[in-house]
């Protein structure tokens, strides 16, 4: 089976270089316990933290694109123990070694009751997503002609936290936005509320950071020299 994923876009990653399929075949399990194309593989690994009691960042780090933590006999032992369709051998071995032949992901055949089990109880809210900002993180990939998985590496971030903010599923945290700002050149005032312009004005311009910045010395500079003059005029 050919693992398809809401990722496969994405440059070849470390995921994907070769030692690391027993995560890929941990992946196709998700995408077949997906109730439709809609949700996300973080979605998934929620449901799965939830079902098992584990923490979401395990499940996250068996399916990060660049810092994959290597599946382990461990780990499906300790999904084995809530999901009791789970073949252990699809995910440890692909295939059988006797015949050649593919394992069946599961041991049998999912009820209804399997598949309510592990659907999302609801998409993430909208509530508190500004729409307008998500939209300028797409368009400046777009005018980088960027790839979301070439724009995520550029920003050394996971593909899914690009792919989530241009979805509008989450805001750039501030810590995304200085990113943009310091690999790409990207004004972080114009990515908050659209004042300026995209790139950063190193020279001119009010909306330019440094330009703020530069200001903001001078007026420090011609303050503190205020001051020493004060000073010497008193002591004097």
């Amino acid at each position: 089976m050919n693992v398809q994923t809401n990722l496969d876009n994405a440059p070849l990653s470390r995921l994907r270089q070769g030692a690391y399929e027993e995560n890929l075949r941990f992946i196709e399990v998700l995408e077949l316990l997906k109730p439709n194309d809609q949700v996300t593989l973080s979605q998934m690994t929620r449901v799965l933290s939830n079902v098992t009691g584990s923490s979401v960042g395990t499940f996250n780090n068996l399916v990060s694109e660049h810092k994959p933590t290597k599946m382990t006999l461990e780990h499906v032992k300790k999904l084995e123990k809530e999901i009791d369709f789970l073949n252990r051998d699809f995910i440890i071995h692909g295939t059988n070694p006797k015949n050649g032949k593919p394992f069946n992901p599961f041991t049998r055949e999912l009820t209804e009751e399997d598949r309510a089990r592990f659907r999302p109880k609801k998409l993430r809210s909208t509530k508190g997503i500004d729409s307008d900002r998500c939209y300028r993180i797409k368009s400046i990939r777009l005018q980088l002609d960027d790839t979301q998985g070439s724009f995520a590496d550029k920003l050394g971030v996971e593909r899914y936290i690009v792919s989530s903010i241009e979805g509008a599923r989450q805001n750039p945290t501030l810590d995304f936005i200085m990113l943009l700002r310091d690999k790409c050149n990207v004004d972080p005032i114009w990515v908050i509320n659209g004042e300026g312009t995209m790139k950063l004005d190193y020279d001119k311009g009010s909306q330019s950071e440094l330009y703020r910045l530069r200001e903001r010395v001078k007026e420090l500079e011609t303050n503190n020299s205020n001051l020493q003059k004060m000073m010497s005029k008193f002591l004097d």
